[in-house]
C-alpha cells in the first residue's frame, strides 16, 4: 500500500512538473506611433517611428534580442530604457525607426488609398510558448504625423507561419511566431494634387483645339500647335511615371494621358485631311468638329476620373 502511494505521488509530482515546464510567458506589449513618411510608391517602401515598451513578470524582454520587424529593411532601436526596481515586475522600453518594404496599388492615384502593413514579432518564441496581451488604453496607434493623408488603424495580436522550421532542433514543424500587427489604412484628399498633375494635360488639350481656329491656309502654324501639345503631353507622362512603379494593368495617369494623346493625334489627322483635301475654311465644320473633339476628350476624361474615385 506504502509503494502504491508513492507511485501516485510521483506520477502526481511529475504531471505537475511538467505543467508548470509547459506554462506560457506572459507579456504586455504597447507601442506609440511618433510618425510615419518616406511613402515611396515606386520602391514599394515606407519609413516609420515608433515606440515600443514590453512588461513582463517572468524576466527582461529586449527588443534588440526578441524582436524582428517584419519585411524590414533597415531597424534601429535606440533609447532603450530598463526598469527592474518594482519588486515582480520587468519594464523596457526603446524607440525603433525602420524601412519597410510594403505593396501598393497605384492604380487609381491619386485617389488611391494604401495600406501599410507593420508586423512585430516576438522571434525566439512560438505561440506555445508566449502569450501577448495588448496595452490598448496607453498605446497610441494613429502617427502624430503623417502629412497629406487620413488615417484609420487596427491593432491586433496573431501569429506568423513561414512554412518552415529554420532548421530548428527542438522541433520538426513549422514554427508559427506570435506577432503584434498594426495596420494603417490611409486616404488622402487627393483633388489638389489631381489638378496638379493633369493640368498640363487640359492646357494641351486647348492648345491643339486652337489650332482649329486657324485659317486652312495657315498650316504651319496649326501643324506647330498640334506638335508643341504633344510633346507637351509626353513630357507630362514622364514626370508621373517618375512618381509612380510600373505595373501590369493601367493606372489613371496612363488612361489620362493615352486618352490626350489619343484626342490629339486625331486633330492632327483632322488638320491633315484639311491640307489635303484643300477643304474651303468653313466656320461650320470647323464648331463640329472642335465640339465633338471636345466631348471626346472632357467625356473620356470625367469617365476615368470618376471610376477611379469611386
Amino acid at each position: 500500500m506504502k509503494y502504491l502511494i508513492l507511485v501516485i505521488f510521483l506520477a502526481t509530482l511529475n504531471i505537475t512538473v511538467g505543467q508548470t515546464d509547459n506554462k506560457k510567458q506572459e507579456v504586455t506589449f504597447g507601442t506609440y506611433i511618433e510618425s510615419v513618411h518616406g511613402i515611396d510608391f515606386v520602391n514599394g517602401k515606407y519609413e516609420i517611428v515608433f515606440w515600443i515598451w514590453i512588461n513582463s513578470k517572468d524576466g527582461i524582454f529586449n527588443p534588440e534580442d526578441e524582436i524582428d520587424i517584419s519585411h524590414s529593411i533597415s531597424t534601429e532601436f535606440s533609447n532603450i530604457y530598463i526598469d527592474s526596481s518594482t519588486n515582480g515586475m520587468y519594464h523596457i522600453e526603446c524607440k525603433v525607426s525602420a524601412t519597410i518594404l510594403n505593396y501598393f496599388n497605384v492604380s487609381n492615384f491619386p485617389f488611391d488609398k494604401q495600406k501599410l502593413n507593420l508586423n512585430i514579432e516576438f522571434a525566439n518564441y512560438s505561440t506555445n510558448d508566449l502569450n501577448i496581451n495588448l496595452d490598448k488604453e496607453h498605446s497610441r496607434i494613429i502617427p502624430e504625423y503623417l502629412e497629406g493623408w487620413k488615417t484609420k488603424s487596427k491593432f491586433y495580436k496573431k501569429s506568423i507561419n513561414y512554412g518552415s522550421n529554420f532548421g530548428s532542433l527542438t522541433s520538426k514543424e513549422s514554427i508559427s511566431y506570435p506577432t503584434v500587427s498594426l495596420e494603417l489604412n490611409i486616404s488622402r484628399n487627393a483633388m489638389n494634387l489631381y489638378f496638379k498633375l493633369f493640368l498640363t494635360l487640359l492646357l494641351s488639350f486647348i492648345l491643339a483645339l486652337t489650332s482649329l481656329l486657324y485659317p486652312n491656309e495657315n498650316s504651319e502654324e496649326k501643324i506647330g500647335l498640334i506638335v508643341g501639345s504633344l510633346f507637351t503631353t509626353v513630357g507630362n507622362k514622364y514626370v508621373t511615371d517618375g512618381i509612380l512603379p510600373i505595373q501590369n494593368s493601367l493606372n489613371l495617369s496612363d488612361k489620362l494621358h493615352f486618352l490626350t494623346i489619343l484626342v490629339i493625334t486625331l486633330i492632327a489627322a483632322f488638320a491633315i485631311i484639311e491640307q489635303r483635301l484643300k477643304l474651303p475654311d468653313r466656320n461650320k465644320t470647323d464648331f463640329i468638329m472642335l465640339l465633338i473633339f471636345s466631348l471626346l476628350f472632357f467625356g473620356g476624361f470625367l469617365f476615368f476620373t470618376f471610376q477611379a474615385m469611386s
